[in-house]
């Protein structure tokens, strides 16, 4: 089982090893739960929860609890500390592909760790470890009535300073094939863990829906969700990625 230790910078301390002897299921009562790195509305989303799932609960501060991170959680490493599907050297896994995301915590050299698919320049995604934690927002968790966590004193990083500087340019998409004007029937569905597409679209084959690209749109698509809708856009491939990738111009519900 892969270890992870906890990783210290000046005041800062991230989340990383359950080290709480006693472990309590919990059940999520929001609609849709968002699991951050660390405890406060600030820090990255890595994924989300959805009603009636249970959750690991390990400790508690203020209004937040930590759990297991889930096993859909975006967690990413870079490639160059990778060989032979084990750490190479000791680095940080991050909350997204760079450095400028919430690390979770270092990961020791020779931990062995599992590549997914899914691939930003230099940056791949990884599967979970066993052992990696996350918060969630406590008013949202039920727990036994007789449940008692102990508490956490996590020393959270300081809010990056205000600046005049304009924010540098996000960094484009590795794309590897022109743009191409689409038109798709499908099913919208949810992405968990993703950094810069939101959703999808599954288009049916035979008798079930099977998902054919990503979709990225600068107005919200949750109104669509698990909705059957036509989509026009373009249509593009990306470098690492399974599925291709199409922003979204148009959506049409189909009644």
């Amino acid at each position: 089982m892969p270890m992870l230790k906890i990783f210290f910078i000046m005041t800062v301390v991230s989340a990383t090893l359950c080290v709480s002897a006693e472990e309590l299921t919990g059940t999520v009562k929001a609609q849709n739960l968002n699991v951050r790195v660390l405890p406060g509305t600030s820090y990255s989303v890595v994924a989300t929860l959805k009603k009636g799932e249970t959750v690991t609960v390990l400790a508690r501060k203020d209004k937040w609890i930590k759990i297991k991170a889930p096993k859909e959680s975006s967690v990413w490493i870079s490639i160059s500390c990778v060989k032979d599907d084990a750490v190479a050297k000791e680095t940080k896994l991050r909350s997204g592909p760079g450095i400028n995301y919430n690390d979770f915590g270092t990961i020791r050299k020779g931990t062995k760790i599992k590549l997914m698919d899914e691939k930003r320049g230099e940056w791949s995604r990884i599967e979970v470890p066993d052992d990696l934690t996350a918060w969630t927002a406590a008013d949202y968790v039920e727990l036994p009535a007789s449940a008692s966590l102990k508490t956490e004193d996590v020393a959270l990083p300081e809010p990056p300073e205000k600046t005049e500087k304009p924010k540098p340019a996000a960094e484009p998409l590795p794309f590897v094939s022109k743009p191409k004007d689409v038109t798709l029937e499908g099913v919208i569905v949810g992405v968990s863990g993703a950094v810069y597409v939101t959703h999808a679209i599954a288009v049916q084959k035979k008798n079930e829906y099977v998902p054919a690209c990503y979709l990225h749109s600068k107005k919200t698509l949750k109104p669509y969700e698990n909705k059957l809708v036509k989509i026009r856009g373009f249509q593009r491939k990306v470098k690492g990625w399974k599925l291709p990738m199409i922003e979204v111009d148009n959506v049409k519900p189909i009644d």
